[in-house]
C-alpha cells in the first residue's frame, strides 16, 4: 500500500487544518478523504507458520470497521465516523478479539447470566443445525458446551479442582489472529459511502455523513492457531464450523443492513473447504516428515512427487525439470519408471532430453522406452 492509511486517517488528516475558522477545512477535508481512498494496494502475502486460514472476498455494501472510535470536527465533507487500522502496516484488520467474540457468540454459552434459555437453545440448534450441514450429526448438548469452553476459554475439564487439570497450557489453545486484507478487487481497498440521520422532523432533509468503509470485493484471510479437541473435534472441522458462522453472521459494524458480509455462493463456499482441507493435509505431511528419519523421509518425498506425476494432467516439461533439479530424485529409476508414462518421448523429430534421461537412468534404449510407453 503506498502510505500507511492510519497515519492519514487519524493524524495527517488535520495536521493543516485551520482551527479558528473550522468551516474553512471543507476543500481540505475533502482532499484528504480522496487520499485515502485513492491508496494503492498490492497483493499481501500474510502467513503464519503452522496456522491455519482462509480467505472470503467482501460484498456490496462492504465492511465498516471500528466505528467507535472518534473522527469528527463537525465540518462537511469530512469523514465522520472512526475507522479501525492495523498501527504498523495501517491496513483495515480484523481483530482477532473481535473475531473469537463473534464466534463465541453463536455459542449457547450456558455460563451467562445475561442470556435467556430461550437464547441458549436458538443457539444451541443453530450449531448442531451447522454441523449436521458438515456432516456430524447427534451431537449433543453437551458435547457443544464441552466444545465451547475448550476452543474460548481453554478449559478441558470443568468439573476439576486443581488448575492443571481444569485447564489446557496456554500452548495448546486455539489462538484467533487478526484478518489482513490479502487482494482488492477493481474498485481498490477503499471507498467512502453516507448515512442520513433523521432527528426530530421526520420531513426535514437529512444531513448526509461521509464515512470510510472497505470496498466489496477485497479478500480478507482470517488466520487460526487451532488444536485438536480430545476426542471431540478436529481442528479442520474447527475451521469449517468457523467459516460457516462468519458467512452466517457477517463482520464489522452494521452487519444489520448488508455491511460485513462475504461471498457465500456454493462455488466460493467449496472452493475455500478444498483450500482447508489441501492446506490442513500439507501441514499434517509435514508434521509426519518432521518426525522421520533421514531415509524415511527421503523415501515419502519421492512416494509424494511419484503421486504428482500419476496425477499430472498437461505438458510434463515443468515436471521434468522439477525432477532433474532434485539431486536425491534425479537418478531414481522409480521415479524414472512413472515418469516414463509421461514423458514427452521426441521434439522436432528428435530424441528428448527427458528420453535420454530416463533411457539412461533405466539402461534401456529409446525404442524400448517407446514400446513401454506405447503399452
Amino acid at each position: 500500500m503506498n502510505g500507511n492509511a492510519g497515519y492519514l486517517f487519524y493524524k495527517d488528516y488535520y495536521e493543516d487544518a485551520d482551527w479558528h475558522k473550522l468551516d474553512n477545512n471543507q476543500s481540505l477535508f475533502e482532499k484528504k478523504s480522496d487520499e485515502i481512498i485513492n491508496l494503492g494496494f498490492n497483493k499481501y502475502n500474510f502467513s503464519i507458520e503452522n496456522t491455519q486460514y482462509f480467505q472470503l472476498a467482501t460484498t456490496y455494501p462492504g465492511l465498516v470497521l471500528g466505528t467507535g472510535y472518534h473522527h469528527e470536527t463537525g465540518v462537511i465533507g469530512e469523514f465522520k465516523i472512526g475507522f479501525y487500522f492495523d498501527h504498523t502496516s495501517g491496513l483495515p484488520v480484523i481483530p482477532g478479539s473481535s473475531i473469537k467474540g463473534l464466534l463465541r457468540s453463536a455459542f449457547p454459552n450456558r455460563t451467562s447470566k445475561n442470556l435467556s434459555k430461550d437464547n441458549k437453545d436458538q443457539r444451541d440448534a443453530y450449531i448442531k443445525e451447522i454441523l449436521a450441514k458438515m456432516g456430524i450429526e447427534n451431537f449433543e448438548s453437551k458435547e457443544i458446551d464441552k466444545l465451547e469452553l475448550e476452543i474460548f476459554e481453554g478449559i478441558k475439564d470443568e468439573s476439576a479442582k486443581k488448575v492443571s487439570e481444569k485447564y489446557l497450557p496456554m500452548y495448546q489453545r486455539d489462538i484467533f489472529h487478526d484478518a489482513f486484507p490479502v487482494t482488492v478487487g477493481n474498485n481498490g481497498l477503499f471507498s467512502d459511502d453516507f448515512i442520513t440521520p433523521h432527528k426530530e422532523n421526520p420531513l426535514k432533509n437529512p444531513d448526509p455523513l461521509k464515512f470510510l468503509k472497505v470496498a466489496p470485493k477485497v479478500s480478507f484471510q482470517f488466520n487460526f492457531d487451532l488444536k485438536n479437541s480430545d476426542g471431540i473435534f478436529s481442528k479442520e472441522k474447527k475451521l469449517e464450523l468457523f467459516l460457516n458462522i462468519l458467512l452466517d453472521f457477517g463482520v464489522g459494524a452494521k452487519t444489520n443492513v448488508g455491511y460485513g458480509q462475504f461471498d457465500d455462493s456454493e462455488e466460493t463456499r467449496d472452493k475455500v473447504l478444498r483450500d482447508i482441507n489441501n492446506l490442513c493435509s500439507e501441514q499434517k505431511e509435514l508434521k509426519a516428515l518432521a518426525s522421520m528419519t533421514d531415509s524415511e523421509r527421503q523415501e515419502a518425498e519421492k512416494q509424494k512427487f511419484i503421486k504428482e506425476i500419476n496425477n499430472y494432467q498437461g505438458k510434463p516439461s515443468k515436471l521434468f525439470k522439477n525432477w532433474t533439479d532434485n539431486e536425491s530424485l534425479k537418478e531414481d529409476p522409480d521415479v524414472a519408471r512413472a515418469f516414463s508414462k509421461i514423458a514427452t518421448l521426441k521434439v522436432n523429430n528428435k530424441w528428448s532430453r527427458q528420453t535420454k534421461h530416463i533411457c539412461k537412468i533405466l539402461k534401456i534404449n529409446y525404442e524400448q522406452l517407446e514400446q513401454l510407453q506405447s503399452n
